[in-house]
């Protein structure tokens, strides 16, 4: 309820961390899904081509329009769509795609790998998205590789954490809101599950 509360806000920057397999990418999907009525999905990949996407996740192709699904190599931006031409750098594209795009929300996963050319340029990149949630009222979300605390948590709106944990010999799933900007978070940590692939919050549980 927190994480909803908060993208429906709009105009804001959103941080999955953690470890890998952890599930950030598919907490990610499931936010465009849930959103898809209201809004029009770009998701931007440097882990993973298109056409293994939609293999992986057949739901999402009701989900994120194939020519909005771009795929980020080490040189420059390939788009799944080949009539559309390449652009120096992902984010020149992820710009003019969302400037074009009524009611946007992006994920870039990962932020790491899509910046790792821009690495002196980061904060510029965090002003061109700011810009862009300015005029679009576009919301934004960032997959991080990172799960150490880094400079780019102070300047998002709202940070989400997941981990994994051994309780009595199995292992939980957890994600944590670490910040949520504007939200009034009454429960900051929920377990979670991967299962056939979908992110699913188990619910408070009381003793009867």
């Amino acid at each position: 309820k927190e994480l909803i509360d908060f993208l429906s806000q709009g105009s804001n920057i959103l941080l999955i961390k953690g470890n890998p397999g952890t599930g950030k990418t598919i907490l990610s999907l499931e936010l465009l899904n849930y959103f898809q009525k209201d809004i029009n999905g770009i998701y931007t990949s440097t882990r993973i081509s298109s056409k293994r996407l939609f293999a992986q996740f057949p739901w999402l192709e009701d989900v994120v329009k194939p020519e909005h699904v771009l795929e980020v190599p080490r040189k420059g931006i390939v788009v799944s769509d080949a009539k559309m031409k390449k652009y120096p750098t992902s984010f020149e594209h992820i710009y003019d795609l969302a400037m074009s795009t009524k009611n946007p929300m992006i994920v870039v996963d990962s932020w790491e790998a899509a910046t790792e050319e821009l690495v002196g340029e980061r904060m510029g990149v965090i002003r061109l998205l700011e810009t862009l949630i300015s005029s679009k009222n576009a919301s934004i979300i960032l997959v991080s590789e990172m799960p150490d605390q880094t400079t780019l948590d102070y300047l998002v709106d709202g940070v989400v954490e997941l981990s994994m944990k051994t309780i009595d010999g199995r292992r939980a799933r957890e994600i944590e809101f670490t910040k949520l900007r504007g939200i009034k978070v009454d429960r900051p940590k929920y377990f979670f599950t991967l299962l056939d692939g979908r992110f699913m919050c188990f619910k408070e549980t009381k003793p009867q």
